[in-house]
């Protein structure tokens, strides 16, 4: 099927109530259009990759402006024996978090994680010389991905070695120390009053105070789950849920509304 066909058949259809402009680009190039596919059409693992990403990039969106960054539920942070060569260790209990991108974060059970939170080129014996010098980390957690059952690409009987690539991606979860909190944590009240203001109806032509652009996402994967006290060593000697960001579900904030009220 041509190019001209397609843009002629496209323009006989409506989205959002308009007609499709002359130049609209093909499915593809706008990341709000998904691929529609078509009978006796040969359809590549490119375009059916782009409508699992059409449909990905609107849970996230979902997830960004419904519900918000933060831990769900769990993803608790507790002390745990150090290693073998010292190096301090903390037990992550299994949860659930979204990040600010809307990726859903997922540990589907506990986990003994290593510290590595030393600057590079630090020397510890230097450190504890210098007497009780103390620090802090933030533990973070992100989305991680990776290529699971490879498979061969083709059937070859003269081949005895073909080229193999994965057949699924699994989601699972990255945990590390991060020197600085990510900019978007922790919100504070005067971020949930801006939050507000911007969703107040829109003001009269001649008001004098127009609303305020709304404060957007600094785009970082990370969500913070604690913050870690650092001693001279290198040991955790205190954790801390200050900068920890929550998010709730819709079902908890309804039903501690409904018992508020009922209380009041």
């Amino acid at each position: 099927m041509s190019e001209r066909t397609v843009r002629n058949a496209a323009r006989r259809y409506r989205i959002g109530g308009s007609r499709l402009a002359p130049d609209l680009p093909l499915a593809g190039a706008d990341p709000r259009a998904r691929p529609v596919y078509g009978c006796r059409q040969q359809v590549s693992a490119a375009e059916l990759t782009e409508g699992q990403a059409y449909l990905r990039a609107l849970w996230r969106q979902h997830n960004r402006l419904s519900h918000g960054p933060g831990v769900a539920w769990g993803l608790e942070v507790f002390p745990a024996a150090s290693a073998a060569d010292g190096t301090p260790r903390v037990r992550v209990t299994r949860g659930y978090a979204l990040s600010p991108l809307g990726d859903e974060i997922y540990a589907p059970e506990d986990q003994v994680v290593a510290l590595d939170c030393e600057p590079a080129g630090q020397d510890r014996c230097r450190n504890l010389a210098a007497g009780p010098v103390r620090r802090v980390v933030y533990l973070g957690i992100r989305l991680a991905e990776r290529p699971v059952c490879p498979a061969p690409l083709y059937a070859d009987p003269c081949d005895p070695l073909p080229a193999c690539e994965p057949r699924r991606v699994e989601a699972g979860c990255e945990i590390a120390c991060l020197a600085e909190p990510p900019p978007w944590s922790p919100r504070t009240c005067q971020h949930w009053a801006d939050a507000l203001v911007c969703h107040r109806p829109p003001p009269a032509p001649d008001a004098l105070d127009p609303l305020r652009a709304c404060p957007q996402e600094d785009g970082s994967p990370w969500v913070v789950l604690c913050e870690l006290e650092l001693d001279a060593r290198g040991q955790v000697s205190e954790i801390g849920y200050g900068p920890r960001q929550r998010t709730y579900a819709s079902q908890l904030l309804g039903e501690l509304a409904r018992c508020l009220a009922a209380a009041g």
